[in-house]
């Protein structure tokens, strides 16, 4: 893995493992406001519950009060409607009774305050027989009101043991102004709902985000079924405030964090990633122009590309030594095989003894030894294009001349395997200023390729024209083609492709590396199209003058 992918890589984990730490402490956190807003809701649930029994308290008194009185008992046998607008009027204003209902003993009612959709039921009565006191809520049209009830007593009949002499109820209106009253003491919100909507479980629920609770308490009527009720919203300020201080302190923490991470991998990628990376492609591809502007910074990296740079220099030198050796210590010697094998072909011919046995040794060691010549007049040369020692003697060439010197070194082997080669030259062609050493490599190295890999009877061609600023040299033959997956590596040195191992097992793979550098060297290019089984075109160009660029380079 790359060192910026594993710089990458580590800051991301690391980001990740901050994130979900500090999710871990949010969420903590969040999980004690959820206790504390579910205690506090417990609290708020038993102060609802004691607000409500205190608000009904009033009707409460109202009703023993009464229901404990012989005038009490007088009224119901009497009916007496002044003693009630004197008495029982005026104690529903007292203690705040919107609904008064007297009954007697048969349940007959006999006085009623407002009583006009209120009914008690049978049961409520059979129940006070048993009970004496009784707390209920009814709904009455759209409304729901509470109300108290007690049988009636004499006044020595403190604990109610004797029948009852009738039957007291007293209650009120659960309107705007009761919850309004319940809002108020509480801080909250109080809403009354005759019936459950669908949502109900939404309504008894706690918000940690908004400091926010809400419960519901039923109404239940006289037989425990709840016929409304009264649902409670608070919210509190002080934990809401201290909820989006911690959000906000979580997210200001994580925008901080992810930009020290940027500012990090920023200064890693910069200053350890980028010069790690010009290191490696300089060493990689033995060009240290790059490195050599590192050599000045003051740090390690500066010390290192200063150790590289010393390095090649030894490697450039060991290389240079190892050019040399092959230059006097090889060439001589095959220079002297090769005269000698001249002399040998010679004497042989004098003898017509070259076709024999021997004549065919000769012709083998022949050829052996100008490969062995090629090799190295290409190692020489690949050495001096890598270590850039490629000196350019730029002087005005005549390209066709160099072509016909081409085509006639290679003419015997076109001649042997009856290769049909055409050459065809545009008018005016310019003569370019380039180094004509190497453009007669260039020509050669691909013209060669092409009578090497054609097979007998085959064709080639070859086509010089000038364009802009440049010439251009078209080499065409009818040989074994490449395929366009080699295509891409077919200049790369030392790569053949399988064809072309199978057509000549001692190649060494390096002419059109070379050929390729050296027209680059100069300015130019190598271009190739090609069809696998169909030939190929390897298109030269040159231009007339080698760039400035270039010269600066390469002398």
């Amino acid at each position: 893995m790359k060192i910026q992918s594993k710089i990458t890589s580590f800051l991301f984990l690391i980001v990740i493992v901050f994130i979900l730490f500090a999710f871990y402490q949010f969420q903590s956190q969040n999980q004690s406001f959820s206790v504390l807003l579910q205690d506090t809701k417990k609290q708020q649930v038993a102060l609802f519950d004691k607000l409500l029994e205190i608000e009904g308290k009033n009707t409460e008194v109202f009703v023993r009060d009464y229901t404990f009185w012989d005038e009490m008992v007088d009224f119901i046998s009497s009916k007496d409607k002044t003693f009630a607008e004197e008495n029982i009027d005026t104690g529903a204003e007292t203690f705040n009774a919107s609904v008064v209902e007297v009954y007697d003993a048969k349940r007959t009612l006999i006085y009623g305050l407002q009583n006009d959709d209120v009914v008690i039921p049978t049961q409520v009565f059979d129940q006070l027989d048993k009970e004496r006191f009784a707390h209920f809520f009814m709904r009455v049209g759209d409304g729901i009101v509470e109300i108290r009830g007690a049988t009636v007593h004499p006044t020595e009949d403190a604990e109610r043991k004797t029948n009852p002499r009738g039957y007291f109820f007293a209650g009120r209106i659960l309107d705007e102004e009761y919850t309004q009253v319940l809002a108020d003491i509480t801080r909250g919100s109080v809403t009354i709902f005759s019936s459950l909507p669908k949502n109900a479980d939404e309504l008894d629920t706690i918000d940690s985000s908004r400091g926010y609770i809400s419960f519901v308490r039923g109404l239940s009527g006289w037989d425990g079924v709840p016929v409304g009720h009264l649902r409670v919203e608070k919210e509190f300020l002080g934990i809401s405030q201290f909820y989006t201080s911690l959000l906000k302190q979580f997210w200001t923490f994580s925008t901080f964090l992810f930009a020290l991470i940027v500012v990090v991998y920023i200064f890693l990628v910069r200053f350890v990633a980028r010069p790690l990376r010009i290191l490696s492609r300089g060493i990689r591809d033995q060009n240290t122009k790059p490195i050599e502007g590192m050599k000045e910074e003051k740090s390690e990296f500066g010390d290192l590309a200063g150790l590289v740079l010393r390095f090649s220099e030894k490697i450039d030198i060991a290389k240079t030594d190892f050019v040399s050796l092959i230059s006097h210590q090889l060439r001589t010697p095959l220079t002297i095989i090769g005269w000698y094998i001249e002399r040998l072909e010679k004497f042989l011919k004098n003898e017509n003894r070259l076709e024999d046995k021997g004549g065919e040794y000769v012709k083998g060691i022949s050829e052996a030894n100008k490969r062995m010549v090629s090799l190295v007049n290409a190692t020489v040369e690949i050495s001096r294009i890598e270590s850039g020692n490629l000196h350019l003697k730029l002087e005005e060439i005549d390209l066709p001349c160099i072509v016909d010197e081409v085509v006639e070194e290679l003419t015997p082997t076109m001649t042997s395997k009856n290769i049909s080669f055409e050459k065809k030259y545009e008018e005016n062609i310019p003569r370019p200023v380039l180094d004509e050493r190497l453009v007669f490599i260039i020509i050669e190295n691909v013209l060669s390729n092409a009578v090497k890999y054609t097979d007998k009877d085959g064709s080639i061609s070859l086509y010089i024209s000038g364009e802009k600023n440049s010439v251009r040299i078209n080499v065409t033959d009818t040989g074994i083609g490449i395929s366009p997956s080699d295509q891409v590596n077919i200049f790369k040195k030392l790569f053949r492709t399988e064809n072309a191992k199978k057509k000549d097992p001692e190649g060494s793979g390096l002419g059109l590396y070379i050929a390729k550098a050296m027209a680059e060297t100069q300015g130019g290019t190598i271009e190739l199209s090609s069809l696998e089984g169909k030939g190929a075109t390897f298109s030269i160009k040159l231009p007339l003058s080698v760039p400035k660029k270039g010269e600066k380079v390469l002398n």
